[in-house]
Formats: C-alpha cells, structure tokens, sequence
C-alpha cells in the first residue's frame, strides 16, 4: 500500500488545493478494499475495518449525518492536523483522504479517510495486566514521544482517552487518532492569526507570554502544551480504568494502581521536576472550561475539578 506523503506543509497545502476536494477516493482504492464489518462509531464519524487485495487491513472512516467535517473548514482542519500527525509518526498513516461537498448514494458528504489499520485501542489494553505489564516502559516512553511531537509542532489534542489510542503488537506501535475540529488545536507561537476556535491554545499563549521570566516564551509554551496533555491523557485513562475496564480497581493498592495507568509515573516525574509557578500555569489550564468540559464529559462534572485531576493523573483514588 501506497501512503500519502508530506514531507513539508507546503506540499500538503497542494494536496488540499488540488485533490482534496473531490467526489469519490482516488481510481483504484474503492475497488480493492472489501469492508468487512463495522468497528466503531462515534458522534461524528462510522468507521469500517477493510481487507485489501493483498490480504492487509486498513480503516475507512466516514463522516455521519452531523459530521462537523460536513463543513468545509472543519474538514481540513482535521486533515491537515491528522496528516502532520502521520507525517511525524504520531498518528496512522494515510492512504487516502478526500472532502465530499454533496452527499451521494453511497457516501455523506464530509471529510473521508482511509488509514493503516492497528490493532486494538488502549482501553482494551487496560483490562488485560499480563500483556500491559509486558508493553508499559515502551508505551509510555512512546506516547510521552508523540505528545512532546505534537507539542513541539503547536499542536494540542485535547481528546485523549485510551479508545484513542491504538496500537500493534507485533511490531511493537502506538498511534494518535481523532484530531478532529472541535477537539484539537494549532496555533504556530510567532503567529497573530486569532482562530475563535482555537481558544485553548490563545489561552496558553497568553500564559507564556505573560509569565516567561526568566525562559524562553517559546519554549514555556511547548512545554506547557506537552503538560497539559500528557496530563489529560492519564487523568482520563485512570478514569476509563478504574470505572469501564478494571473491575477490580477498588481493591488494588497504591502500587498496583500505578502499574495500571502507563503514563503515571511520567506524569509524577514531571509534576515533581516542575517550578511551582509552571504548576500553577499548568492549574490555571485545566481550569479552562474547554479542558473542564473534556473531564466533565467523560468522568463526571464532580471529576472536573482541578485537583481530582491531577490525583487522577497520578493514577490515586
């Protein structure tokens, strides 16, 4: 299989030029995947596992008639993010995406992509304590790697859950997915576009501004990115562990608790190597109410507060 390569944004902002915008996936692909069955459905998207002429899988996603990809900004929003993704190997690899403007009789209109297909999804991973003990240092090093890319790009998901997280086992990968318009943002440090719907990431641009002393504004706004999401993602896997996937989670110790959540001890080694008025920056973004409602939706409104979170980040009752 052929994937989609970007070596650079120029290059990217061709592809949305002159072939994004289109009907139907590229001649060839429609006719040599089989969808097999229906593997997951959200809000937005349907998304279908496929099987190739070659006897390899990969993942069809589709928009829903509520799709907020529906719309054409939206749409390559989420491409654009989800290709930068691809290209520094944090997200799958892509082997087609289009934008449909009209819906047909066999397609929505939206934002379609055909991606590498993984595994399974870390929440899966959750319940099962004999193969996460065996995988644990490698992903955690490996999703604390992909959120530092992310950062360092400028880039901000904000809805990180372990369902999106995928992985394989052999070879040993993890991937990002869901970059979608409403649940990431980019915003370059040097750059004044304001985008209303990119609030999240103003917000701590104007943290890093105003309280660089003594660091680089710059480089306390990747940092304070790669904070905030390395400690969303484990706050809301302690929360799916202990509540969706682990059953036996109240009777587990401190200790076993820390071995289930794989980014706990990268969360508490960053809490505890932190100044305290990087906390403190870091306290006021979790505040926001865009970061609050992501808790609130998955965990509970009682969940969302400052201080559970950060107890769940470091995977305690």
């Amino acid at each position: 299989m052929q994937y989609l390569q970007f070596s650079n944004d120029a290059s990217l902002a061709e592809y949305i030029n002159t072939e994004f915008i289109r009907l139907r996936p590229k001649t060839g692909h429609s006719e040599k995947l089989v969808i097999e069955k229906e593997i997951g459905q959200g809000s937005n998207n349907a998304v279908y596992l496929a099987r190739c002429e070659d006897g390899g899988s990969v993942v069809i996603r589709h928009p829903r008639s509520k799709s907020d990809s529906r719309r054409r900004d939206a749409a390559i929003k989420e491409f654009r993010h989800s290709a930068i993704a691809a290209r520094l190997s944090v997200g799958p690899e892509l082997l087609d995406a289009w934008y449909s403007r009209h819906s047909t009789k066999t397609q929505k209109a939206g934002l379609h992509m055909i991606m590498k297909h993984y595994e399974n999804d870390l929440s899966h991973l959750l319940s099962d304590f004999k193969k996460l003990l065996q995988v644990k240092d490698s992903a955690a090093d490996l999703i604390a790697s992909h959120l530092r890319k992310l950062a360092d790009n400028c880039i901000l998901a904000i809805d990180l859950k372990p369902a999106n997280v995928v992985y394989q086992l052999s070879p040993f990968d993890m991937r990002i997915i869901d970059f979608g318009c409403d649940y990431c943002e980019s915003r370059p440090f040097n750059s004044d576009e304001v985008d209303e719907k990119s609030a999240v990431t103003a917000y701590i641009h104007k943290l890093a501004r105003e309280n660089s002393t003594g660091i680089d504004s710059e480089t306390l706004y990747k940092d304070l990115l790669y904070v905030s999401m390395v400690i969303l993602l484990s706050a809301n896997m302690q929360y799916c562990a202990s509540q969706k996937y682990c059953k036996k989670f109240q009777r587990c110790s401190a200790a076993e608790l820390s071995k289930l959540n794989i980014l706990a001890d990268t969360a508490h080694r960053l809490r505890e190597t932190s100044t305290g008025s990087f906390v403190k920056l870091v306290r006021k973004i979790m505040r926001f109410p865009d970061i609050r409602d992501v808790f609130a939706h998955y965990n509970g409104r009682r969940n969302s507060g400052t201080r559970r979170v950060f107890r769940f980040a470091n995977f305690e009752k």
